[in-house]
């Protein structure tokens, strides 16, 4: 996300729903079936036609806007037609590989059958890659929205997938915030990773159907700074709390506990911020890492949980 110039060289370093079966439900209505048969005709009973699953896993390249676009694909051996897509997005000066190899998720959508998609983004005037989040200047035309549309719904036709969730690090955490505000009729749940909500988006965010939110930040990150900044350029962005609050207000809950949880091993701790509804629903969820910094966990021996196990809980939760 928002990060100080002075720190990029060191950040690039650093940085199911059930299966289609296509059968179709047979009439018990006897009236029916003998008006069907007096009227001379026949129930279609083909199945819908299968996805044409020419993707493969590694890179592919589009069109958008008169300009090639990338991004790469992972596709376990088994995929249900009707399974779910997730998108993970790259933090600032990273890539879709880099994200790819750090983020554990191809080895969880081998064992809970998900595709994922890494989309790639642009360089801005600096040479370095960057979601257009309203932080970065570009010397072209950029719609990150748009292309991250386009991307997601070639992969879903090509595969036939469902359910969408978002996630990303950093800077890719903050176009999580972007899609779950301007694309939640596609967006089923999102998860950002040391992300924030720049204001110049709170000020215009009122999707009408606004996605579940985890988000996973620790408080010691300067980088995204847990607190915010509302003088960083661009127009500032929120702190943590309350850009996770933000969402919570879209969802109307009504009820906030904290819990925290500690690692007798190392007296590590990180504590759990949630969101429910007058229903009992828990629609947003937050983790602070007690010290955390700018970081997307990976489980044992570093860290006391791994993000991308984390979210899939999260997200099993509100598959449709």
């Amino acid at each position: 996300m928002a990060i100080p110039l002075t720190l990029l060289a060191w950040l690039l370093a650093c940085t199911p729903t059930p299966e289609d079966t296509g059968s179709v439900q047979s009439h018990t209505d006897s009236g029916a079936q003998t008006d069907t048969a007096n009227s001379g005709d026949t129930a279609d009973t083909s199945a819908p036609e299968p996805p044409p699953r020419a993707l493969t896993s590694g890179e592919h390249t589009l069109q958008h806007k008169g300009k090639a676009r990338s991004y790469r694909l992972y596709l376990p051996d088994k995929l249900n037609v009707g399974a779910p897509l997730v998108v993970a997005f790259h933090g600032y000066g990273g890539s879709a590989f880099g994200i790819q190899g750090y983020a554990g998720l191809d080895a969880l959508a081998d064992s809970e059958g998900f595709a994922v998609v890494y989309p790639q983004s642009t360089k801005d005037t600096w040479g370095w890659s960057c979601w257009d989040i309203g932080y970065c200047s570009y010397s072209h035309e950029v719609d990150d929205v748009d292309f991250s549309r386009t991307v997601i719904d070639a992969v879903r036709a090509d595969q036939g997938l469902d359910g969408v969730y978002v996630t990303g690090m950093s800077n890719g955490g903050d176009m999580t915030y972007r899609l779950a505000c301007e694309a939640s009729d596609l967006v089923t749940g999102t998860a950002p990773i040391a992300g924030c909500l720049m204001n110049w988006l709170a000020d215009s965010c009122s999707p009408p159907t606004p996605p579940p939110m985890l988000h996973v930040h620790g408080n010691g990150d300067y980088v995204t700074d847990w607190d915010g900044d509302e003088h960083y350029h661009g127009g500032g962005y929120m702190g943590t709390l309350e850009s996770v609050g933000f969402v919570a207000g879209l969802h109307g809950t009504t009820d906030y506990t904290t819990e925290t949880v500690t690692d007798k091993s190392d007296e590590s701790a990180y504590i759990v911020h949630s969101w429910a509804t007058a229903d009992g629903g828990v629609p947003v969820q937050l983790y602070e890492i007690d010290g955390g910094g700018h970081t997307w966990p990976t489980g044992a021996p570093n860290h006391d949980f791994a993000a991308a196990e984390l979210m899939w809980s999260f997200f099993e939760e509100f598959e449709r």
